[in-house]
């Protein structure tokens, strides 16, 4: 006689929360992606910049990709197609890697990350240079979290190694259980003979992020200086995650 088992209700109600088990709420995402689990995600920007009194502006389409190698170990890459004012790759791949250090959806998450810009132009030379942090998230209530870490370290290869530090900082506000708004400035950057402090310069980088599904976003952010006019960006924002 055959015998067929059907999933309990138990067994159901555990292989449906096994997809939605990747949080909502941005702020009470993990810092990595999960195991198994890839993100492709694509970036539309139009920047602005002033030139000797002159505004020059460009687009560039930005296309990344990322997987969940292990339970702390997150790898992907990035690179980008200048829309104008020339429609061409812009010779440029970017290897991305991060480690999660600690963390879970309360309290404090910290992540180890790199990022390794490669060049394929024949003007310059491929790798020139790389920057590390530490992503560092603490959640201070279910609508309120700060973030620093990212990128504090950058060298540049030439002639010669130049270092340089900086010391970043934000704040995230869950307005609801879809909606996600984050601010960042830079306190300090310096190394090599030239320092920058928020006295000199104030970057803003604002970013609105809405939640359509659990495995899909889309958002707007802008990019600005808000004591030297020196240009803007505007980038509308858009990924997609397969668990």
């Amino acid at each position: 006689m055959l015998i067929i088992a059907l999933p309990t209700g138990v067994e159901a109600k555990k292989k449906r929360g096994q997809k939605r088990r990747y949080p909502l709420k941005v702020n009470a995402r993990p810092l990595i992606l999960p195991q198994g689990m890839s993100q492709v995600s694509g970036a539309l920007s139009i920047t602005s910049v002033e030139v000797n009194n002159k505004s020059i502006n460009s687009s560039m389409l930005g296309v990344g990709f990322a997987h969940g190698i292990t339970k702390g170990l997150e790898v992907g890459g990035t690179t980008g197609l200048n829309l104008s004012p020339d429609l061409d790759w812009n010779s440029g791949f970017g290897l991305r890697g991060a480690y999660k250090l600690a963390g879970k959806r309360k309290g404090l998450s910290l992540a180890a990350q790199v990022e390794i810009p490669l060049t394929f132009s024949d003007e310059s030379d491929v790798l020139s240079g790389l920057s590390a942090g530490v992503a560092t998230r603490y959640r201070l209530n279910k609508m309120w979290a700060l973030h620093t870490g990212e990128n504090i370290l950058s060298l540049s290869f030439g002639e010669e190694v130049t270092t340089r530090i900086n010391v970043p900082i934000g704040v995230a506000i869950q307005v609801n259980k879809r909606l996600n708004l984050r601010a960042d400035t830079r306190l300090f950057s310096g190394g090599s003979g030239n320092t920058v402090s928020i006295a000199d310069a104030i970057p803003m980088d604002l970013r609105a992020l809405y939640a359509i599904r659990r495995i899909m976003d889309a958002g707007i952010a802008i990019n600005t200086d808000l004591i030297n006019d020196s240009g803007f960006s505007i980038i509308a924002l858009f990924s997609y995650r397969i668990p």
